[in-house]
């Protein structure tokens, strides 16, 4: 087996159309040509069909997520103001938003840290996040809205997303978001918070200066993920 790095998602999905590679996922640019919704789902195009190209489908043991610093002065902490902030900032990032338009669709809001697939997780019939979400029956829980956040945000000491001096808040996000596919994604997460009235500000390095601030400690927000090792939540 040869693997090769591609730093990028469409060179990579190109180079395999050409036959460059045996196999690829789906890349977010390409997807549209690629996959068609019909009764039965997401298939491949008649187009990719004609190319002899199989669809492998399923859910991997992943889990991506935004993380606060529980050391931060501003979003850490265990006050019931810190941690309304917590949740009026959770609530504004929406998961599902995400998932449809960086994924294509493809993925499943989680309500707990441990993925299908391992010992442990929790479907929503067991449980779901009610700090996020609210119960309307059947089992679908709902994302609360954003006036909701907006009045924890209040509580929290921030209404209309200013500090006591009547400044906007400002939280970082510290990533090695460098390459310009991965800028849309900034610009999302900085209307969702900006929807509650919070500056969001970009702290953009490479991976080795951002593996850094995470073991130092010297960040607010990320966005980080676990592939599962083995199937057992225990590492």
């Amino acid at each position: 087996i040869v693997y090769k790095l591609e730093k990028e998602s469409l060179p990579r999905w190109n180079k395999f159309l050409q036959g460059y590679y045996d196999r690829s996922g789906i890349s977010e640019e390409g997807f549209d040509r690629v996959i068609e919704f019909g009764v039965h789902g997401a298939d491949l195009s008649e187009e990719m069909e004609r190319k002899k190209i199989n669809l492998s489908k399923s859910v991997d043991v992943t889990i991506f997520y935004f993380g606060f610093n529980m050391l931060d002065d501003v979003v850490g902490g265990y006050s019931p103001k810190q941690k309304k902030l917590r949740h009026a900032l959770s609530i504004a990032i929406n998961s599902e938003e995400w998932i449809d338009i960086f994924s294509n669709g493809r993925g499943i809001s989680p309500h707990g840290p441990i993925p299908p697939g391992i010992a442990g997780h929790r479907d929503l019939t067991n449980g779901y996040n009610r700090f996020v979400y609210e119960d309307v029956g059947d089992d679908r829980p709902v994302r609360k809205t954003i006036g909701e956040a907006k009045r924890l945000l209040a509580e929290a000491g921030y209404p209309d997303g200013r500090d006591v001096d009547g400044q906007p808040l400002t939280i970082h996000f510290d990533s090695a978001w460098e390459s310009p596919e991965l800028q849309t994604r900034l610009l999302w997460l900085k209307k969702s918070i900006g929807r509650l009235g919070v500056r969001l500000k970009l702290r953009t390095t490479d991976y080795s200066t951002f593996r850094d601030k995470v073991e130092n400690a010297n960040f607010q927000l990320l966005f980080w993920g676990w592939h599962a090792d083995y199937p057992d939540p225990e590492n």
